[in-house]
Formats: C-alpha cells, sequence, structure tokens
C-alpha cells in the first residue's frame, strides 16, 4: 500500500469529488501561486498578466476566452518557475561545490523534476504553486541527483545534507498535490 500511496490516494479524491479542480480563467476564481492563494481578475486589454499581492491581473483581448488566457497565463506561470526556481537550483549547486547546471521547464503532471545523466534539470512548472520550501525540496533532491543519480543512500545523506527536513517536505507534497488544480 505504501508503494501505492500516491495512487490511491488520487482515486480516492477522484471518487469523493475532492482534490483537483478545473480553472476555467473567470474573475474571481483563486489558484495557488507560491503556497498562497491569488484571485484571477480578468480584463479586456493588451496580453499581459501581472501579480499584484494576492490579487493575479490578467489582461488579454478576448477575457472570455477561457483557453486563450489559460495559454497567457501558463506562459507568465512558467516564466515565474524559472526566475524563482533557477537561482535556487544554482544555491543548491554552489553548496555542493559545483556550477549552476543547465534548468529548463517542462510541462510534466507527474513528476516535480529529473537530473538527466548530462546533468541537465528539468522541473515542472507547476512547482510554482506549492509554497517555496516545498519546491526548495524538489530543487535539493534533483540537484542531489548531479553527484548521485540513483536513489541510493549516498544520494539521500546528500539530500540530507542540503534539505535537513526533506521527510517532512516530501510528506507535505504528497498532501498537497491532489489540491493543486488543473490548468
Amino acid at each position: 500500500m505504501r508503494e501505492k500511496e500516491r495512487w490511491i490516494l488520487a482515486r480516492l479524491e477522484q471518487w469523493t469529488g475532492r482534490g483537483m479542480t478545473q480553472i476555467a480563467f473567470r474573475t474571481g476564481e483563486s489558484i495557488p501561486l507560491f503556497g498562497s492563494p491569488v484571485t484571477l481578475q480578468v480584463h479586456e486589454g493588451r496580453p499581459a498578466v501581472a501579480r499584484d499581492g494576492f490579487t493575479l491581473r490578467i489582461l488579454h483581448p478576448r477575457p472570455d476566452h477561457g483557453e486563450s488566457v489559460r495559454r497567457l497565463v501558463i506562459r507568465w506561470l512558467k516564466r515565474s518557475a524559472f526566475d524563482a526556481l533557477a537561482p535556487r537550483v544554482a544555491h543548491y549547486a554552489a553548496r555542493l561545490g559545483l556550477a549552476p547546471p543547465h534548468v529548463a521547464i517542462s510541462n510534466a503532471r507527474t513528476q516535480w523534476g529529473v537530473c538527466t545523466a548530462r546533468g541537465r534539470i528539468r522541473l515542472a512548472w507547476r512547482l510554482v504553486h506549492l509554497a517555496p520550501p516545498l519546491s526548495d525540496y524538489v530543487v535539493a533532491h534533483e540537484v542531489a541527483h548531479l553527484v548521485e543519480l540513483n536513489h541510493s543512500a549516498r544520494f539521500w545523506n546528500v539530500v540530507q545534507s542540503l534539505y535537513p527536513d526533506w521527510r517532512a517536505a516530501r510528506d507535505s507534497i504528497r498532501r498537497a498535490a491532489p489540491a493543486i488544480p488543473l490548468i
């Protein structure tokens, strides 16, 4: 059961009608951004997205066209993810005495991040929904793979040196993931 815990929890939430919310990109809807809810304000105008405190202001020529607004917001979320996460990758790499690796943002839905054998790190843009300490765990995890490209005891020792509270963060992510909206 522990091995299939995420799958079981996801199915239970689907059956009970809880969990992931579909976003239509209308004024008044809310999405989590860096762990805090922001309310969408969608208005007509030249395409732009900007955060103002707890509000995400979205301008679009066709504010009632949800799919176009969605694409605009996703582009903004991807840039926000890169801007927030790339410096964290550099930070953890420096702690290991490594140069900052190449970082890319992915559309992955089932993996938060991946480190390739060539030393490149891809992080899911959906990490922007999580509180920074939780996305930091994912970053530390992937940076640890620059040293140990496996999940051996040595790997977890590297993770521990970078992010001592990794177990709690991993558990928090598992609990938070089903509530992330579908975008």
